[in-house]
């Protein structure tokens, strides 16, 4: 959080005395991978994330609401000796071997489930897959997820 004159940049200052009557102005700066929810208290009527103005009439305190990203974890099961791996339209998952990865709220995720030689996808598993038929899955991340391929060898 800063504000606009320049005399508050938390977490390093985050308490400052003003004169009486003067409004000020607060800016939200989340990291990489964190969204800025809004402000609190609702009593101080900064709504959304806009910059809030803060008139000082009387001692304040603001608090910016953020939130840090979420998990997304990838498994992939074998039954009957099948196999097959899980990609992330981003590239960031490919597992097995890179099977996690923090995804900023809200992100739009697409898997990709292929089958190993011989094998072929039976489904999903996981509440944003679950319902999926397609070896395709796409849902946005709005908290941690588990996601599951289950892969089965061909039938001879």
């Amino acid at each position: 959080i800063v504000s606009g004159e320049g005399l508050l940049s938390c977490p390093d200052k985050c308490q400052q005395e003003y004169n009486k009557g003067l409004t000020v102005t607060l800016y939200a700066d989340p990291s990489d991978l964190s969204t800025f929810l809004g402000w609190k208290p609702a009593s101080l009527g900064c709504e959304g994330t806009d910059p809030c103005q803060v008139t000082m009439d009387k001692k304040k305190s603001v608090k910016a609401v953020f939130q840090g990203p979420n998990k997304l974890k990838v498994v992939t099961t074998s039954k009957k000796g099948g196999s097959g791996t899980v990609t992330s339209g981003d590239t960031f998952i490919t597992c097995p071997g890179d099977c996690e990865e923090l995804y900023k709220l809200g992100t739009p995720v697409t898997l990709t489930a292929t089958p190993g030689e011989n094998s072929y996808f039976v489904k999903w598993t996981g509440r944003p897959c679950k319902d999926e038929l397609t070896n395709e899955c796409t849902f946005p991340m709005d908290k941690n997820e588990t996601v599951k391929a289950i892969f089965q060898i061909n039938p001879e």
